[in-house]
């Protein structure tokens, strides 16, 4: 199986390396697109180097390229795609995360015969946030993995084609539950690129300041620029934190 997720260039994503950390062994390859945000924080290098310290694929264009694209995500995850060639490709984003890996892996394992696709369901769309996809079914896609406002989000066009042509589940029906096996924090990315704005995070702040916090552990390599953004977005939402 082949892992694939989009990354941002000024965001890091410690839990998420940790995690690769532990689980790189259960997969062919790893492969990350580093998209640039063009932001004023940009740690480009520390990411190259750690990722690819991990044996993660780490792909990445000229700004001058990518710029061109008509949709970001869909450039990254295509320029991704060339170089899987498991079986099962399992799109992911470092937001998502599993309560027992071993569990969760070898349930999703045991229940891929048969199907072509296997997520959770997001307004009209299968969420990439965790997707797995059976490689040899691309072709009967467009591969079109960009946003379509406001008719659907990323991957919309994608698991449209996916409902209609493919076989394909959730992972509540083969007993892979949201909020006991997995939890997808969505809007993470988003409230760094607030922080680093100097606005206020705003989307699910009591389980985001878990988060900021568990994110400065001491389990993997940690970015100073990194560090000093999560005591940036608690000083922005409480009083207390510049006088501890």
């Amino acid at each position: 199986m082949d892992l694939i997720l989009t990354w941002s260039d000024n965001i890091d994503y410690p839990l998420f390396r940790h995690f690769i950390n532990n689980y790189r062994q259960h997969f062919a390859s790893i492969n990350v697109y580093l998209s640039h945000k063009n932001m004023e924080l940009n740690i480009t290098n520390f990411l190259m180097d750690e990722l690819s310290r991990m044996g993660v694929a780490v792909n990445r264009e000229p700004w001058e390229i990518e710029s061109k694209a008509r949709d970001w995500r869909d450039h990254a995850v295509n320029s991704c795609l060339q170089f899987c060639h498991s079986d099962w490709l399992w799109f992911i984003e470092p937001d998502f995360f599993i309560k027992d890996f071993n569990k969760f892996y070898e349930t999703v394992k045991k229940n891929l015969d048969g199907l072509d696709a296997l997520g959770f369901i997001d307004a009209n769309r299968l969420h990439p946030a965790c997707l797995f996809f059976r490689r040899d079914k691309l072709e009967k896609t467009s591969r079109d993995f960009s946003a379509a406002p406001p008719k659907w989000d990323h991957y919309g066009q994608f698991s449209q084609e996916i409902f209609t042509k493919l076989r394909w589940t959730e992972l509540y029906k083969i007993g892979l539950v949201d909020y006991v096996d997995w939890y997808h924090h969505g809007g993470l990315t988003q409230n760094y690129n607030l922080v680093q704005e100097g606005k206020e995070p705003n989307y699910n702040l009591n389980n985001f300041l878990v988060y900021n916090a568990a994110s400065r552990t001491d389990l993997v390599t940690q970015c100073q620029q990194y560090l000093d953004l999560t005591h940036k977005a608690e000083l922005l939402i409480s009083d207390i934190k510049k006088f501890i």
